[in-house]
């Protein structure tokens, strides 16, 4: 037995060997005791000396009873060592016994963890789903449901982890494995992104839980869960309460950068901008720092410190020349200068970004940005050129549907309704859920109105009204869709939609539409409403004009030259000046004729008189 004495280094396992040994010699000898021997130390954790022992037993005894045991130890002694390839033959052995050695199913779950170990998942499910299949009785039968969970949670199969974290869960309740493997199945939803589901089975683990050791990355998950649903305020919360549970933990600064997020999303900048900076001082994570550096901007931006945020993105920029975080301060710097009217600044930050910055994926924002100033400056030649290059390279959607309406816009402006159309069209066609899909379809109605197209023009408003029910624009949208029945003449519907919106304008409009619906009356009091009410000229001007013919539709030619005379007086720059003067004259000569004809030449002189008085005025 000395054999075991030459390779002992340690003096407190020499000792352990020798009183082991001592107490073994009064028990048993030869084969039995090696054996024992090598278990023992298997067993205590001594897996070094364990193989060294197990492979002197197999040289020693090829035949013994115990060479598939054997086996199996040295291969997990090998295994624990990190000795994978050596593991693998010896469990392989095990599993090449010419006859049933008793050991297969140890032999395939640990072939399944060296697979594992060796990042080969899908061998490794195999061999723990051979264990569930052939050894259902095994002792390992457990460990195997679980390792096959984690195996599915590498693989990134989420689903089927969460269905094998469920039934080790069901079978093992009360012991720690159901415990982590509930854990590990609730951050499987959350890695889903069913955050709200995540949020349910993360509260429900931590009432069952609430002093375990994922108790506080529970805390954390739940509150990113929150955060991401935009329920800010408990977000904060949870966030705060893993902090204060483990302020150690390996996401500590991350849940930090979260709750500085949370209180800008709440509009607590002070707070928000004294967690970004305590984030950006004590983190040593470089993206942590730097978007903790840009918060810090936004937060300042926020509070009207322009001048601070403006010197922050200065400082992203020397400090990170290269990074992510530089271009987006760059952008950040470009917005905050347009916001200021600073135009010819804000050109240069974003020349300046893109000269650095061309190929980047994030470039896409400043040539955002450079549109907007050049279009602001009165250059919608560059502007167009710029929004038409950000649309090309930016990622954010919101963003992209912006710089194609912008180029719709400028080419609207500049009468190519083509390419106009094809920007909207292309807004709706790929980002109808962008918040400019609304104004995109307004402005496709819009083109054909002004082509006079007013069965297409009904279809994109109607369209807009449908799609957009929340839409800022719906007033807007309404007005031009009455506006459209007015062009085609169903002045019924035009009156319908008229009537539901507010303001003069439309008010002018409903009259109209009921003048040309023959209802005088009721047009003729919207219009008396308009002129002694509004405040616009232009159209109490034509408000008063339309009283006149309201009377000369209703057959009131006396009320009607009155109206007349008077708006001649008040207007006689007007462009219908003409028209009401001449309708005057016609209505006097019509009646004067009419005087004469029924032998009342008195009144008849009074209606020549007073036509040339209207003509002399």
């Amino acid at each position: 037995m000395m054999v075991y004495m030459r390779s002992f280094r340690s003096p407190g396992i020499t000792f352990f060997v020798l009183l082991f040994t001592a107490s073994l010699c009064f028990a048993q000898s030869g084969e039995e005791a090696e054996f024992a021997f090598a278990k023992k130390a298997f067993n205590d954790g001594f897996y070094s000396l364990a193989q060294e022992n197990l492979e002197d037993f197999l040289r020693n005894f090829p035949a013994t009873e115990h060479l598939y045991e054997a086996h199996l130890l040295l291969g997990r002694s090998l295994y624990y060592q990190n000795d994978l390839k050596r593991a693998y033959n010896e469990f392989d052995i095990v599993l090449d016994a010419p006859n049933v050695s008793g050991f297969e199913d140890s032999a395939v779950y640990w072939t399944g963890d060296i697979y594992f170990k060796g990042k080969d998942y899908e061998k490794a499910l195999g061999s723990y789903q051979k264990i569930l299949d052939d050894y259902p009785a095994s002792k390992y039968s457990g460990y195997a449901i679980y390792s096959k969970a984690w195996a599915y949670y590498k693989l990134g199969s989420l689903e089927d982890a969460i269905i094998a974290f469920g039934e080790v869960v069901s079978k093992y309740n009360f012991e720690k494995i159901g415990m982590e493997s509930l854990f590990k199945s609730c951050e499987c939803e959350y890695l889903l992104g069913r955050y709200a589901d995540a949020g349910r089975s993360l509260s429900s683990f931590i009432e069952k839980y609430p002093l375990s050791d994922m108790t506080a990355e529970s805390y954390y998950l739940l509150g990113d869960a929150g955060f991401k649903q935009g329920e800010y305020n408990d977000s904060i919360g949870y966030f705060n309460r893993a902090m204060s549970i483990s302020p150690g933990s390996r996401w500590y600064a991350f849940a930090l950068y979260r709750t500085a997020q949370g209180y800008f999303m709440i509009g607590n900048y002070d707070e928000s901008a004294r967690r970004f900076e305590e984030c950006a001082k004590n983190s040593k994570n470089v993206f942590l720092i730097g978007n903790s550096l840009l918060g810090m901007a936004r937060n300042h931006e926020k509070k009207g410190m322009i001048d601070d945020a403006l010197r922050i993105c200065d400082d992203i920029t020397v400090k990170f020349p290269k990074s992510d975080v530089s271009v987006e301060a760059y952008y950040i710097k470009a917005k905050m200068l347009n916001n200021r009217k600073k135009y010819k600044e804000a050109v240069e930050v974003c020349l300046a970004g893109i000269d650095k910055f061309a190929s980047h994926a994030g470039s896409g924002k400043l040539y955002y940005e450079l549109g907007w100033a050049y279009l602001k400056e009165g250059n919608n030649r560059e502007a167009l050129n710029q929004f038409e290059t950000a649309a090309e390279n930016l990622k954010n959607e919101k963003l992209i549907s912006s710089a194609l309406c912008k180029a719709g816009d400028i080419y609207l402006d500049a009468g190519d309704l083509d390419r106009a159309m094809e920007r909207y069209d292309t807004v709706l066609k790929f980002y109808a859920d962008s918040p400019w899909a609304d104004y995109a379809q307004f402005s496709v109605g819009n083109i054909f109105l002004a082509e006079k197209k007013f069965d297409r023009a009904i279809l994109s408003f109607q369209s807009a009204l449908t799609h957009f029910p929340g839409s800022l624009l719906k007033e807007k949208i309404r007005f031009k869709l009455a506006l459209a029945y007015l062009g085609r003449e169903d002045f019924l519907r035009a009156a319908e939609e008229f009537g539901k919106l507010q303001g003069t304008e439309a008010r002018f409009y409903l009259a109209n539409s009921l003048y040309n619906m023959n209802k005088y009356e009721e047009a003729l009091d919207i219009f008396k409403e308009i002129v002694k009410s509004s405040s616009d000229r232009s159209i109490v001007e034509s408000a008063q004009y339309q009283i006149g013919w309201c009377y000369y539709r209703m057959d009131k030619d006396m009320e009607a030259v009155d109206n007349f005379d008077a708006f001649l007086k008040r207007y006689p720059d007007s462009g219908f000046s003409r028209d009401a003067l001449d309708q005057s004259a016609a209505i006097l000569a019509r009646a004067a004729r009419n005087f004469e004809k029924w032998k009342m030449p008195e009144d008849a002189a009074r209606l020549y008189k007073k036509m040339e008085e209207l003509k002399q005025e």
